[in-house]
């Protein structure tokens, strides 16, 4: 049986290489990834792979009037993946390595302040495997090798790599981030045949900290959290300059707003034109306007879940801000170091202020 079904591979391979006719391949140290697109383009043959599958080497290759079998054989060598083929596709699958798994976990908080960093990618170079730090800085990463190259990565935090040799079956590693305060350019490209697709189960989800809402523009040039978030594709406000929020034809009340996991039913001053989020409180916003995961329900367009900050660990500090329509304050520091924290902020509009009401007139 064996024989027969191995026989049946070769002569499928024969046909599919013969209808993609011969190969050249000139390549000096370049990524799989890349030398496989190339194949591809010259074949016209499928390949259909997960990202994670194929390793992260680079390869020199030079072949001349090849045959596909030839080409995957030599670009897959060493690599413990393996092809077969279905109808005019190609399907490439890393091999189940049995050896124990070995676990690295932990938290990812900011150098300063020790707050959580909530959505860091957590990733290992070696198989390619991630994770992201959950809504407090927890993350649990399985990785099938003794050595790890940890990458760490975060919008509005410097990237840091870390080297783990000789795991244990159990590893704890606490990570943290610095502020950058810079971000380097960022160059899109993108095709009908991404890859994305592959590698993020969630569709529609936006994750955004405070350093990325501070640094949207607005109107009056005060950040606010809802404004940042009518900057997305499918989202309008309604009214010019208001904190409203219109997500793919919804109405505002079609929107589920959670602070900490409670439920808000009023999130807005002054009848729209203010939001009643104090941004220097917030640690993390996650925004789903599609494919809702199965914790949320009981709205329609879109959820808004926000993390507030918990407070310095380590020393006490504040900040202040003084805009056109608004003041804002926050304090924050340990009551116990390292240990308990406490956080107070206040926010005030200067609305009854500049409009005096005792001395209007009918």
């Amino acid at each position: 049986m064996r024989n027969r079904l191995a026989l049946l591979l070769i002569l499928t391979l024969a046909a599919v290489a013969s209808a993609a006719g011969r190969i050249t391949i000139n390549v000096n140290s370049q990524p799989i990834k890349e030398v496989l697109k190339e194949v591809k383009a010259q074949s016209g043959i499928n390949l259909i792979y997960i990202t994670s599958d194929i390793p992260d080497r680079k390869i020199t290759l030079h072949l001349e009037d090849a045959t596909l079998k030839e080409c995957l054989d030599a670009i897959l060598k060493d690599t413990r993946v393996t092809y077969s083929v279905m109808d005019n596709n190609i399907i490439l699958r890393r091999e189940a390595v049995l050896s124990p798994k070995r676990v690295i976990s932990g938290f990812v908080r900011e150098e300063e302040s020790g707050e959580a960093a909530i959505g860091a990618i957590v990733r290992d170079a070696n198989s390619g495997a991630f994770t992201t730090s959950n809504s407090n800085g927890f993350y649990s990463l399985p990785v099938t090798s003794s050595e790890a190259d940890i990458n760490v990565t975060l919008t509005g935090y410097t990237p840091m790599s870390i080297r783990l040799d000789s795991l244990k079956l159990d590893n704890r590693l606490d990570i943290t981030l610095t502020p950058s305060g810079k971000l380097d350019e960022v160059i899109i490209v993108g095709d009908k045949n991404s890859e994305l697709t592959f590698e993020s189960p969630v569709i529609g989800n936006l994750s955004m900290n405070r350093h990325s809402i501070t640094s949207t523009p607005t109107l009056f040039g005060e950040s606010d959290i809802i404004k940042s978030l009518q900057f997305q594709p499918g989202v309008i406000p309604g009214v010019e300059g208001f904190a409203g929020l219109q997500v793919h034809g919804g109405s505002d009340d079609q929107n589920m707003y959670l602070l900490d996991n409670v439920p808000l039913y009023q999130v807005n001053h002054l009848a729209g034109m203010l939001s009643s989020f104090n941004t220097d409180a917030i640690n993390n916003v996650d925004f789903y306007k599609s494919s809702f995961p199965s914790r949320y329900d009981g709205r329609l367009s879109s959820i808004i879940d926000i993390r507030t900050r918990d407070g310095n660990l380590t020393h006490r500090q504040g900040s202040w801000k003084i805009g056109l329509t608004s003041g804002s304050f926050n304090i924050e520091g340990p009551i116990i170091k390292n240990r308990m924290t406490y956080t107070i902020s206040v926010r005030r509009s200067w609305f009854d202020l500049l409009v005096d009401t005792r001395h209007s007139h009918i």
